[in-house]
Order: structure tokens, then sequence, then C-alpha cells
């Protein structure tokens, strides 16, 4: 073989190489995203109780009523009730319903809870899906969460009527599920999004140059590819940005400026676009979900 064959199968073998490092790279990335290494019940448990085991000192005094809901992307969703005392007698019953973020359980909700538990409400914690005890295949970051958070509305509606005043919280994956959730409903009072994304796909471009320390192409093209193998949504399937102006309920935006894992400035963009009646409160230095 003469030496410029060999440079062309040199080459060859080269791209070729890179060629499976790029897909080898692009299907972590988005296999990631799908199929997250979760925390167990008792690990959230432990976390929580190290974090703040002042307010697991109270969750651990609320009475709760378990259950399972039936939801519609196929399996069950774990819920839990806290009926705040007195609710039965006011005209209108209080309760807010809140969403925890990619990988933790219900447990990362207590802190939402003791608030608004102490401005008079019930609150409902829940597992997402694929988390703690709820089943499902994947994790879509909202793109079929969204649809058992309105399963949950709607059974709260069915349980209490119209004088229900109901409003939804979430934080980080939570956060963005409750915005999609939320968008179109008018029976919501209240939605509060503690350091959401405003797209699944910047939010996967972010990662991609922080995380991985990669260039955005080709790796957000076909790690989203992965991502709708695995879940059925590509990035932009998944759009907070969108749904937001489709809000009707007044909206509460919470982020720390600090927040390496989701960049403040998504949830500018979410306040900007957001058409219903809104807030934007924005924590110098604080990071992720603190």
């Amino acid at each position: 073989m003469t030496v410029d064959g060999l440079w062309i199968v040199g080459l060859g073998v080269f791209l070729f190489a890179m060629a499976i490092s790029i897909g080898i790279a692009s299907f972590y990335i988005g296999r990631r995203l799908a199929y997250p290494k979760v925390r167990t019940v008792e690990q959230a448990k432990n976390i929580e109780l190290e974090r703040t085991p002042d307010l697991f000192d109270e969750y651990l005094t609320w009475e709760k009523h378990s259950f399972w809901l039936p939801g519609p992307n196929g399996y069950e969703i774990r819920c839990h009730y806290v009926a705040h005392p007195g609710n039965e007698d006011q005209p209108y019953r209080k309760m807010v319903v809140v969403a925890h973020g990619f990988r933790h359980t219900h447990y990362g909700g207590i802190k939402y809870a003791s608030l608004f538990r102490s401005l008079g409400y019930d609150v409902l914690l829940f597992d997402q899906r694929r988390h703690g005890e709820t089943d499902g295949k994947n994790t879509t970051l909202g793109f079929r969460e969204q649809h058992d958070v309105r399963a949950i509305v709607d059974h709260c509606f069915s349980r209490f009527g119209p004088r229900l005043q109901l409003g939804l919280v979430g934080e980080s994956m939570g956060a963005a599920t409750v915005l999609l959730a939320a968008s179109g409903d008018p029976r919501l009072k209240f939605v509060v999004a503690d350091c959401p994304f405003a797209e699944l796909r910047t939010l996967a471009i972010h990662q991609i140059h922080t995380l991985h320390k990669l260039p955005t192409k080709p790796f957000v093209g076909l790690s989203s590819l992965f991502f709708y193998l695995f879940t059925g949504a590509f990035y932009r399937d998944v759009s907070p940005l969108r749904a937001v102006q489709g809000l009707q309920a007044p909206t509460l935006f919470v982020h720390g400026t600090a927040d390496r894992t989701i960049p403040y400035l998504e949830t500018v963009r979410l306040h900007e676009a957001c058409v219903s009646p809104k807030r934007m409160v924005l924590y110098e230095g604080t990071k992720h979900a603190e």
C-alpha cells in the first residue's frame, strides 16, 4: 500500500473512531437525563434530616394520609396529604400541591409544606414519575410528569369541590413541571416556580458545556435524539417557556444568582414571557434550590 493509501486508511479509522466517540457521549448524555440515578426514599429522608432537622421533626408531627392515585401514564402516583386543622370550618379550603426536584422524592417538599401550613394551607406532597415510590419507566423532566400533576389537581377538585383554592409549588424539575401543568388551567389560584429551567434544550446546552466540557454541536442534537428514543420527547418538546404564555394564575418566580445547575437567567426568560400576573425574586449569591 502506498503512503497516500495509508493516510486515507488512517484518516478513515480516525473519523470512524470520532463518530463512535461522539455517539457514545451523546448516548450517555441523553440517557443520564432519562434514567438518572435517583435517591431511594431512605436516602432522601436522610438528606432532609441532616439538612434541616428542625423541619423534619416538624414533619414527623403532621398527621398524614398516604394513598396511591391512578395516573394517566399507566402507573399509580404516591401521594401524601396533610390537612391543616381548622380548614374544614373555612368558607374556602386553601391547599397547595408541591412537586420535588430531579432525583429527589416528596421529602424535598417539606420546607415548602412547612411554609404553607404556617399560612393555613393543606398540603399534598407526591413522588414524581420514576422517583421515590412512584413507578414509571423513565424521567421526562416535565413532558409526561405534567399530566400526573394535572391528575392530582383533578383529584383535589373532585374531592373538595369548588370551595377549593388550590396552588402549585415546584422546585427545579418540579418547577418546570408545575409551569407546564398550570398552563391553560383557570382553576388554579397561584403558581410558585423555584429555580426552574425555561427550555430543556437550553438546560442541556448548559450542562453539556459545564458538566461534560463539550461543544454544543453535534452533542445537543444527537443527545436529544437519544432522549427521544428513551422517552418519546425531544428536548424541544419540553418548554416551560411556551407554557407560561398560557398561564392564567398569578405566578411567583424564585431563583438564586449563584445557581450553576440551572442558570438564573432561565427564570428571567420565563418571567419576561409570562402573561399572567407575575413577580420575580432573585437571591444574590444563592445556589441551586437554596
